[in-house]
């Protein structure tokens, strides 16, 4: 299954709002534009992310990226490209298309483990994890990248993002969870 479509539609959608935002930067104050910013492009670009960002393939992947980056230039004015991509991420605060979908996937899996829903995904997750006794907060996720399942799944991608959390996290509620998780995962992740 190919996500090129979906790639496709969320970069003509960006690029819909990319023209408004030219347009609407000459009538707003930097603060405003930001918000409006997080509000149009950054909730489309994040919108079901779990599902199809860690299945596109690194053209798409790119083009993303790089249309992000080219909002943000937009938004700080840097049209002769004076800062690095991650100067500009970490100075005004805007995530990279990596680090949206990190936390859009840790963020997931916080839902998962703390809600205990009983869907095929959960119980999937929960199969394939275990408790530790030394680190009684920490989920330890078995290495399944060889399964059926396939790499790119979600019950796979949760090893790696539970490596990255490094905070016990278990008996956090959404609001601790997403909070911890800002200060934690860097404004730019190279892909």
């Amino acid at each position: 299954m190919k996500w090129t479509k979906q790639a496709n539609n969320v970069i003509k959608s960006l690029n819909y709002f990319n023209y408004s935002l030219r347009v609407l930067r000459l009538n707003l104050t930097q603060r405003q534009h930001k918000q409006v910013i997080h509000a149009f492009i950054m909730s489309r670009l994040a919108f079901s992310i779990s599902v199809w960002g860690a299945n596109l393939n690194s053209r798409d992947k790119r083009r993303l990226a790089s249309l992000l980056f080219k909002i943000i230039r937009l938004h700080c004015r840097d049209f002769n490209n004076i800062h690095s991509n991650k100067e500009l991420c970490e100075m005004n605060k805007f995530r990279s298309f990596d680090s949206v979908r990190i936390m859009a996937d840790a963020t997931m899996l916080h839902r998962i483990v703390t809600l205990n829903s009983c869907s095929s995904l959960t119980i999937r997750l929960i199969q394939q994890t275990t408790f530790s006794g030394r680190f009684p907060n920490s989920l330890i996720f078995f290495d399944c990248s060889n399964m059926w399942i396939g790499k790119h799944s979600f019950i796979n991608r949760a090893k790696q993002i539970s490596e990255l959390i490094r905070f016990p996290w278990i008996d956090l509620n959404a609001e601790q969870f997403k909070r911890k998780l800002r200060a934690l995962i860097p404004y730019y992740i190279s892909p």
